[in-house]
């Protein structure tokens, strides 16, 4: 019984009671202002980009973080795997292996041993340097090549190196100084 009184309530249509009057509100006009019109140039006058990065004028004696450190891996690579020659031959250079984990890893920076193997490998595209294998010990080797040879046959290899292998192989392979110098970064 109860449910039956109430439900007339809830079964009416409501009202269209939501505007009760006009809307109320003056309308204010906008003022517009006028632009400025833009100050005209100067045919003489030379524009300015802050924003434009202009290249620097390379001198002969100017060259690259990159190109300078390819440099200093040829110079060690040849003073590293260059010894004399015995008995007469002084003069002539025997060139030897290196293993290429201590010639390329740093101890003291995983960035730079990325840096070092990274650019080792520019060196042995152009046909400077060249890696393999020792057969005897299965371990990489390094070692200069001379330019008369010719350029190599490009091929590329990817190389899978992390921090935890960086540690590994300076842990196992006793590298406590790289034959790289260690190059002091920038502070920021």
């Amino acid at each position: 019984m109860l449910g039956t009184e109430c439900g007339a309530c809830f079964n009416a249509v409501p009202s269209n009671s939501f505007l009760n009057g006009p809307i109320e509100k003056e309308i204010v006009q906008k003022v517009r202002q006028r632009r400025a019109p833009r100050p005209k140039m100067d045919p003489n006058e030379k524009e300015e980009n802050p924003d434009d990065l202009r290249k620097m004028e390379k001198t002969g004696n100017e060259l690259s973080a990159t190109e300078e450190h390819l440099q200093v891996i040829a110079r060690t690579l040849k003073r590293r795997c260059t010894a004399p020659g015995e008995g007469d031959d002084r003069r002539k250079k025997k060139v030897k292996k290196v293993c290429a984990v201590k010639f390329l890893v740093n101890p003291q920076s995983f960035t730079q041993t990325v840096e070092n193997i990274f650019h080792y490998s520019y060196l042995v595209r152009s046909g400077k340097a060249a890696i393999a294998v020792d057969k005897k010990t299965g371990l990489p080797t390094v070692k200069p090549k001379d330019l008369q040879a010719g350029t190599p046959t490009p091929r590329q290899a990817i190389l899978a190196f992390n921090m935890s292998d960086w540690r590994k192989l300076t842990r196992e392979f006793g590298v406590d100084k790289g034959d790289i110098p260690h190059r002091k970064t920038p502070a920021t």
